[in-house]
């Protein structure tokens, strides 16, 4: 007899060894016996491969923004073939947890038949800009999984990295400022698009344009700091205030950039990186409107205008002062101070006249005159100068008598060496005077042992009663032996060296010609027999009262001899000393706290000479440097002060010369080559 006996066997996923148990036959029952074999061994073979999970892919770039998730990925190996459950644990690294990305624990089921499984992972969309941000993920088995015979397989990690999808852009907050001169600083916002999670620099830079650099505003380059989280930033910038009437629009330039290494960390530039700033203007500057009134005696009244230009956005006066000439306060005309008021006004430019009552007698008389000139009140000097014309001349007139007189602006400027200040408040010092000449006559500025410089002086074209330089001419010893030329024509603002134009540098012989075209100024270096020391001419094209005119000469160096000579070498290095001045000036008791001072000019081959001054913190060509002012229109007393002599020595007529390049007059000096070379071309 046979009997079959079931057994049930525990199907696991275990991957495991084969197994054995034993069956064994025994019996109670008397009289049964057991045969052999009555043990019997069941081995049950394993069917199953261990179950490795792994991360498929480990490594996942994923974009922060609005519903954003990381979808991971798990792997099982082989297929299972039953339900099982891992877990996934997630580490912050640059990224943290609950700011960057959500969950730090996440089960994940195998169903049997699929070997794969994914979940998601939250990502923070914030407003900070941050770097690229990463954190770890790590596979665990369950004690439940493991006795399944789940296994981590590898790899078992994974890395997410977060890339912030917003752009931080720096800009300059606007593309244009318009600031007014006498501000001192401004303030510019630089701005962030958005706030980031890390501190990073930006560089701002002033650009000169037709401000300059030192004289408008002060160059800086502005390292700006952003500390993390910060979206705006504020740089000062300096502005440079002068006293000068500007003739075009001030512009300069704000320049955004950043370096390589946080241009690697995403920081961007943005569209506006270049801001324009334009200084407004906010001087005055007030002058005569003509620089001579004529009236006959018979016309009763001076009718005097005066000019006001600039930021006329504030009421202000000025003082119109008389100074006694041939024609003296209470005899010839009446009054010595009138307050001009100039009431607030949206225009650049404005005017204001007055009268002067003059007086009329029945004595014959040559022409008289007396001068006027403008004072300004402690309240507005720091914003107000004055222009040129500067003082203006009254001219009374006898019916019966006639005066060719006239008048000009060729102006003058040397300096006073400062051994020669001593003692005097302001300091290094220059003198400044004018001498209007003849119409179309060549009279000598300069003549030395290897130098001699003329100017022509012609009348105006639309304003006939002016006299100015319109032409320059340069006779001058080379170190190469010969003789040269140079011409200055303030026509077409031209120089020529030998007859060549000089477009914008010459040299030859030790002498150098230089055009500064954008300041219409030609600089100018001559040997003079000493070519290391050398003498140097600043000669300035301008348009004043609408005439063309060669307006400043400016002279400075060591190479004039002590007894050089003409209308303005006669002042240049050589001993000048400046000491108060105590008694009346223009009528009135004044010394030298009236800014009033005596000047001795001690030229060696000729008697000391002394005139009265006016002292100005301005010269002429408006640089605030201090400037003795001397001289009538031809250079005369300064207000014909009485005891005193003329600012230059002699007469002007006695430093007429025959032609641009003539070296003979009353007080030549130049003794040099070219009094026997070959005459050279004046003009090219």
């Amino acid at each position: 007899t046979r009997v079959t006996l079931t057994i049930p066997v525990m199907d696991d996923l275990i991957d495991e060894l084969d197994e054995t148990f034993k069956l064994t036959v025994t019996s109670s029952a008397s009289g049964v016996a057991i045969g052999s074999p009555d043990v019997t061994t069941i081995l049950i073979k394993d069917d199953d491969d261990e179950i490795l999970v792994r991360f498929e892919p480990d490594v996942y770039l994923v974009k922060e923004g609005v519903n954003s998730f990381a979808n991971i990925s798990l792997k099982a190996t082989p297929t299972p073939g039953g339900d099982f459950t891992v877990t996934v644990r997630s580490f912050n690294g640059m990224a943290i947890l609950g700011s960057d990305y959500l969950g730090e624990e996440f089960n994940v089921t195998f169903s049997a038949g699929n070997n794969m499984a994914s979940f998601l992972i939250p990502i923070v969309d914030d407003d900070i800009f941050e770097m690229m941000e990463d954190f770890n993920l790590e596979l665990f088995i369950p004690n439940s999984s493991f006795a399944q015979g789940v296994r981590p397989g590898s790899p078992d990690t994974a890395l997410v990295t977060i890339m912030d999808e917003a752009n931080l852009l720096v800009s300059i907050e606007l593309p244009n400022y318009m600031e007014k001169e006498n501000i001192d600083t401004f303030e510019v916002k630089i701005t962030a698009s958005v706030p980031a999670s890390f501190d990073y620099n930006v560089t701002v830079t002033t650009i000169q344009g037709t401000a300059f650099a030192g004289e408008d505003f002060v160059p800086r380059t502005y390292e700006v700091v952003f500390p993390a989280g910060s979206t705006m930033e504020i740089i000062t910038i300096e502005i440079v205030d002068d006293n000068v009437i500007e003739d075009i629009l001030e512009i300069f330039t704000l320049q955004l950039s950043t370096t390589d290494e946080f241009s690697n960390k995403g920081i961007q530039i943005g569209p506006n990186f270049m801001s324009e700033v334009t200084v407004m203007d906010n001087d005055v500057q007030v002058k005569f409107g003509q620089t001579e009134v004529r009236v006959n005696e018979e016309d009763f009244f001076a009718a005097i205008t005066v000019i006001a230009m600039g930021d006329l956005s504030q009421d202000f006066s000025v003082i119109v002062m008389a100074m006694n000439g041939t024609a003296i306060e209470d005899l010839d005309f009446t009054g010595n101070m009138w307050e001009i008021l100039f009431s607030s006004s949206p225009s650049s430019t404005s005017s204001s006249s007055f009268t002067i009552p003059i007086i009329s007698d029945s004595i014959p008389e040559e022409t008289e005159l007396f001068g006027l000139k403008i004072v300004l009140a402690d309240s507005i000097v720091n914003r107000t100068t004055v222009g040129e014309p500067s003082r203006t001349t009254v001219i009374i007139q006898d019916p019966s008598s006639d005066n060719a007189t006239v008048m000009g602006d060729p102006l003058f400027i040397v300096p006073i060496p400062s051994a020669f200040v001593e003692n005097v408040k302001f300091k290094p010092a220059s003198i400044c005077y004018e001498i209007h000449g003849k119409s179309d006559k060549y009279f000598n500025l300069i003549s030395d042992q290897c130098t001699s410089v003329n100017a022509h002086f012609t009348a105006g074209i639309n304003a006939t009663y002016l006299n100015m330089m319109t032409e320059i001419g340069i006779v001058a010893d080379g170190t190469d032996g010969d003789c040269h030329k140079i011409k200055i024509d303030r026509k077409d603002c031209v120089a020529t060296l030998d007859g060549d134009i000089v477009t914008t540098n010459a040299r030859i012989g030790g002498i150098s010609v230089r055009n500064n075209a954008r300041r219409k100024r030609f600089s100018i270096r001559l040997p003079n027999c000493e070519p290391a020391k050398g003498l140097v001419l600043w000669i300035d094209c301008r348009v004043r009262m609408g005439e063309n005119m060669l307006e400043f000469v400016i002279a400075y160096g060591d190479g004039l001899s002590s007894t050089s000579h003409g209308l303005l070498a006669q002042f240049w290095n050589i001993p000048v000393t400046i000491s108060p001045y105590n008694g009346t000036y223009a009528g009135i008791p004044v010394s030298a706290e009236d800014g009033i001072y005596k000047v001795k000019v001690e030229y060696p081959l000729s008697e000391p000479r002394i005139f009265i001054a006016e002292w100005s913190h301005l010269r002429w060509d408006n640089k605030r440097k201090p400037c003795l002012y001397g001289g009538d229109s031809m250079g005369g007393p300064i207000f014909e002060a009485p005891g005193y002599d003329s600012v230059i020595e002699g007469k002007a007529t006695d430093y007429i010369v025959d032609d641009l390049f003539s070296t003979d007059f009353r007080f030549e000096q130049y003794d040099g080559i070219c009094l026997d070379s070959t005459p050279i071309p004046d003009s090219a």
